[in-house]
């Protein structure tokens, strides 16, 4: 029996983190069970701040200091955002610096993407599933969405606390207190990093375009376009081709796999819908290679919009923006590319410009 058991088990742990499945799993089961006992739900969307602090905690191995650093991140960037959605050039200005920020600190080292990546993510998702829509005060709004959004934290510091109470060297509590407020405790030192100033420029002018057609046209799930576009600029040319055809095979396999299971199988109820919402944010974390991943969680999405009665235009868009997001940050970053590496060419075209309009620019 144990002999027909293991390699089944062998192929599993190489599909799914057993480990990161239990902890997001102990981390957002709280706010599912507040929601459904308070009848509020505020507390789902607190789930997530939760769900990104544990992928960079996962990711950096960073100290409880850090923790906060990103959870405060995380939330003041949601209120810029969200006062800044009537406002589009403030709002493109802000879409745009995140996009720098997500790219930018991979030039001080690799491992830092995770912390642009999950903070970009829940700042984006929530400003503007909580403001696309939003009648009345924006800051009355903003500020009744905080605490939820910053009690989201708190079971990831928690679970990053006791972990950095097991490993301690037990000395006493002046040291163990030391040992907690040390500033980032990442597990290397930093430094492994890129070239960053072409992505994140990369990443600014197509975060920035997409952020102004958002605007500009009210494109419905926007935030899937925008960061569609930032996402698949990984900072290098073979890694970002494969980053986009990643998307687009989880979004044409995902979305029709969560229509088919919301329409013939799933039953349509608050209950489902919870299970269907926690089970989503858990596939973010669960799957050790991409494409599964990117396909289940874009299943989870069309499955509760399914629940809750969505039409298809509405399911279709998420799939149009993965695909049309992506397409516009490949196509800027492989358009600056070119002209970083043939300089010449762009200065030929200006010139051939220039006499044909009767001028030279020399």
């Amino acid at each position: 029996m144990q002999q027909s058991i293991q390699p089944v088990a062998t192929r599993l742990r190489r599909v799914f983190r057993g480990t990161s499945i239990l902890a997001a799993v102990l981390c957002l089961l709280p706010f599912f069970l507040l929601a459904e006992w308070r009848h509020d739900a505020n507390w789902q969307k607190a789930t997530v701040v939760t769900i990104s602090a544990l992928i960079v905690y996962r990711e950096t191995k960073s100290g409880p200091l850090l923790v906060l650093v990103h959870g405060l991140a995380m939330v003041l960037g949601f209120m810029a955002l969200f006062l800044a959605i009537p406002h589009p050039w403030l709002f493109v200005a802000l879409c745009a610096g995140l996009g720098i920020s997500l790219l930018g600190l991979t030039g001080w080292d690799r491992t830092l993407r995770s912390f642009g990546t999950w903070t970009f993510i829940p700042v984006l998702y929530a400003a503007i599933e909580n403001g696309g829509d939003w009648h009345g005060g924006r800051l009355d709004g903003a500020l009744q969405l905080m605490p939820y959004l910053a009690w989201g934290v708190l079971p990831v510091l928690l679970l990053n606390v006791l972990h950095r109470c097991a490993a301690a060297p037990r000395a006493g509590v002046l040291p163990m207190l030391r040992h907690l407020s040390r500033w980032h405790h990442l597990e290397r030192r930093l430094g492994n990093g890129i070239d960053a100033v072409l992505p994140a420029l990369a990443a600014a002018l197509a975060v920035g375009l997409c952020a102004w057609l958002f605007e500009r046209h009210a494109i419905p799930e926007g935030q899937w376009f925008i960061w569609s576009a930032a996402s698949v600029i990984t900072g290098e040319l073979q890694s970002t081709s494969k980053k986009i055809r990643d998307r687009v095979f989880g979004a044409l396999v995902g979305v029709p796999s969560g229509i088919a299971l919301g329409l013939f199988i799933v039953p349509h109820s608050d209950f489902w819908i919870n299970v269907a919402g926690l089970l989503t944010l858990v596939t973010i974390v669960a799957f050790r290679e991409y494409r599964p991943a990117f396909a289940a969680r874009c299943a989870g999405h069309a499955l509760i919009i399914t629940l809750l009665g969505g039409s298809l235009l509405q399911e279709g868009s998420r799939l149009v923006n993965v695909v049309g997001g992506g397409v516009i940050g490949i196509a800027i970053f492989y358009a600056m590319h070119l002209i970083r590496r043939h300089p010449s060419f762009l200065l030929a075209r200006g010139r051939m410009n220039g006499r044909r309009s009767g001028f030279s620019r020399d």
